[in-house]
């Protein structure tokens, strides 16, 4: 699974595989946020425990790889592991970045 994110969060491209993976994944998913489609929540990831993928990025200003709780599409948690990369444009400022998403690692009970 893929997805692109531009510096607003806003998701705004959606694979196949992402969409078979999260709710949502229609047409409409390009107007929701990564938090809101992977995570069912309205602010972004914080935290050494669950680090946003997008601030570790422009942060470090390099791909960076990490594990994280998502939700499938059937509402179940999930850990997967997360790559994401920078993208920037042609003038070299910040334009978002491409997460790939590993599979599922496994699901979380309790």
């Amino acid at each position: 699974p893929v997805t692109v994110v531009k510096p607003d969060y806003r998701v705004v491209l959606v694979n196949e595989k992402a969409r078979e993976l999260f709710r949502g994944g229609t047409s409409g998913d390009a107007e929701m946020s990564c938090h809101q489609m992977s995570h069912h929540s309205d602010t972004p990831c914080s935290g050494s425990g669950h680090p946003c993928p997008m601030e570790e990025v422009r942060e470090k200003k390099r791909p960076v790889k990490v594990l994280h709780e998502h939700y499938d599409r059937g509402d179940r948690r999930r850990y997967v592991e997360i790559t994401a990369s920078p993208l920037y444009d042609d003038r070299g400022e910040f334009g978002g970045i491409v997460i790939a998403i590993g599979d599922p690692v496994r699901e979380l009970f309790g």
